[in-house]
């Protein structure tokens, strides 16, 4: 929920709720920033895609603000990541990849994040029945093959998201890990 001053003649406040989805030039003019600002700058779009605050510097020199470690599942380990994402980005979408080489030549998509997250349950929903806790690389019948997504935590405006890979670190002791952001269109949903 947002509080915000209005015009109309209902008390100090109103509430609206969150926005179906936002963009770039949402993140900017929250944070004051020139139109525009994230298109010419890496720093600027990795900011926002992994809902910081400019000011931190923790995107500065493609910096990022995330973790690694190790995940026991049924006995394996596996290499995992955590980071947070923009739930309602209609114009971005991130792919956590792995691979046994550093340069990626062929990298192992692990899940594939397209928002805007904004229903309950189904393909647009972070934790409900078909959304994204559930995993997006389909199997036979639509099932998950391999459900990469550990855990999502919402917090409304982002959300905190840990996915492992498919590999256990026994088999391949050397395997990389990473998330790819990748701009598209802003398609908002009203």
């Amino acid at each position: 929920m947002f509080i915000f001053n209005t015009e109309d003649d209902e008390g100090a406040f109103g509430i609206a709720g969150p926005p179906s989805s936002v963009d770039a030039t949402d993140w900017e003019l929250l944070f004051g920033l020139a139109p525009g600002a994230v298109a010419g700058d890496d720093g600027l779009l990795l900011a926002y895609a992994f809902a910081r605050n400019p000011a931190d510097g923790d995107t500065t020199g493609l910096g990022f603000p995330g973790t690694y470690g190790l995940t026991t599942e049924d006995g394996e380990q596996y290499l995992s990541i955590t980071f947070d994402f923009v739930t309602r980005a209609s114009d971005l979408v991130y792919t956590v990849e792995a691979d046994d080489t550093v340069g990626f030549p062929s990298p192992d998509t692990l899940v594939v994040i397209d928002g805007p997250f904004i229903d309950s349950v189904g393909e647009a929903s972070l934790t409900g029945d078909g959304g994204l806790i559930e995993g997006y690389i389909d199997g036979p019948g639509g099932a998950p093959e391999v459900d990469n997504v550990l855990t999502v935590l919402d917090q409304g405006y982002s959300a905190r998201i840990t996915v492992r890979d498919n590999t256990d670190v026994v088999t391949s002791p050397t395997r990389f890990i990473r998330v790819v952001v990748d701009t598209v269109p802003a398609d908002p949903i009203n």
